[in-house]
């Protein structure tokens, strides 16, 4: 069960780099950069249509060279991701500052939340599936409201105090971002650590290897 813990571990850190990263993104492109809210949203399709072409090809890598390679790698593009939006410029454009991340990030969600999930369920009997995910689901969500909390509450303290110096708004608002996706930066490479400590496919392939044999004896 030591891969379930670490996996709802990565979960939740996972979904507070998610959606924190949404949260500031959302807020950098309408407040600095000028979007409408429309535009801001429609930006994102750039990520959501990533991510779905990605999800197969992650299905199929999981099957083919495990889920911890698969796991660690879509987190390592999160991290990347959130590395490039550090650079964000208060005069910025959405394919300088925005493009390179927001493809980095797309096809992290999908390398990361397909092979969680997986790891998720490793060695859960039938009858606690539902259990199982349903943890690893709360994990995520829980990591989200923590990440959006952290992050803005970074990016806001960074913010109040450079306008108290005398820092024109847009220069503040964009320098408080940087310090936020830094901090997230620093999840991603945390989740990846805790990848390589907690999560170990030789014990999801025995799991898979014990459940058909258990289903054919019942």
């Amino acid at each position: 069960m030591r891969t379930v813990a670490g996996a709802n571990i990565v979960g939740l850190i996972l979904g507070a780099i998610v959606f924190a990263n949404f949260f500031l993104l959302t807020l950098y492109v309408q407040q600095v950069l000028g979007y409408s809210a429309l535009r801001a949203g429609l930006t994102f399709l750039t990520t959501a249509g990533t991510a779905v072409i990605a999800a197969g090809v992650a299905q199929a890598l999981v099957t083919k060279v495990g889920v911890k390679p698969i796991l660690a790698t879509g987190l390592v593009l999160m991290t990347i991701g959130m590395v490039w939006y550090t650079q964000i410029s208060v005069d910025g454009t959405f394919v300088s500052d925005l493009l390179v991340g927001y493809v980095a990030v797309g096809i992290g969600i999908a390398f990361a939340f397909v092979p969680v999930t997986i790891a998720a369920l490793a060695g859960v009997a039938d009858h606690e599936a539902g259990l199982g995910s349903g943890l690893i689901n709360t994990s995520q969500q829980i990591g989200g409201a923590i990440g959006v909390a952290v992050a803005s509450t970074i990016f806001t303290s960074h913010f109040t105090t450079l306008v108290k110096e005398g820092t024109a708004q847009p220069a503040a608002l964009t320098s408080g971002f940087e310090w936020a996706f830094w901090f997230l930066a620093a999840l991603g490479v945390v989740s990846v650590v805790a990848t390589f400590v907690f999560v170990h496919d030789r014990e999801i392939a025995s799991s898979a290897a014990i459940e058909p044999e258990f289903s054919s004896s019942n």
